[in-house]
């Protein structure tokens, strides 16, 4: 039998926490993002420095700076 290569990935929940956001509205933003995965697939990146890891936490900074200057409450979780 084949030894089982472990692999480390980097997923939503990871993001999230990195974010301190609950992984369910990350997810929901990335699909606003056009980032979906698909149904039943999973959110996973080879590490936090991906230029698409990067561009969530960019975008996710610009919304929450967004919803601050326009005198609401940002979304943490």
């Amino acid at each position: 039998m084949a030894a089982k290569q472990e692999t480390t990935t980097v997923g939503v929940k990871d993001i999230a926490e990195k974010l301190g956001v609950e992984p369910r509205r990350l997810r929901a933003f990335i699909r606003t993002l056009d980032l979906g995965v698909g149904r039943g697939t999973r959110y996973a990146w080879p590490t936090l420095s991906d230029p698409t890891v990067k561009r969530i936490i960019r975008e996710w900074g610009k919304a929450q700076a967004a919803a601050t200057e326009a005198g609401e409450e940002p979304k943490q979780s």
